[in-house]
């Protein structure tokens, strides 16, 4: 149905996406995005990630002051 097919982290107000890594819950990277693809697409060395939890780490820019943000939070996997 191509709806919520990928997960990127949206920047509310002024801000620029530089990058985000999902993790497992063994702490296992499973996807990194650097601005070149739609975002994360469920999938880990090609096989579907299990449903659940996974945390986030996020780096952004804010465009008003030029300054770096870091910030970290959750996304749940459900099929």
């Amino acid at each position: 149905d191509d709806l919520n097919d990928f997960f990127r982290p949206v920047i509310i107000g002024p801000g620029t996406l530089l990058d985000f890594q999902v993790f497992n819950r063994w702490g296992e990277m499973v996807y990194q995005w650097n601005g070149v693809d739609r975002g994360w697409d469920g999938y880990f060395a090609g096989k579907e990630a299990e449903i659940g939890t996974y945390l986030i780490n996020v780096r952004a820019l804010d465009d008003l002051t030029g300054k770096e943000l870091t910030d970290v939070g959750s996304v749940v996997l459900m099929r």
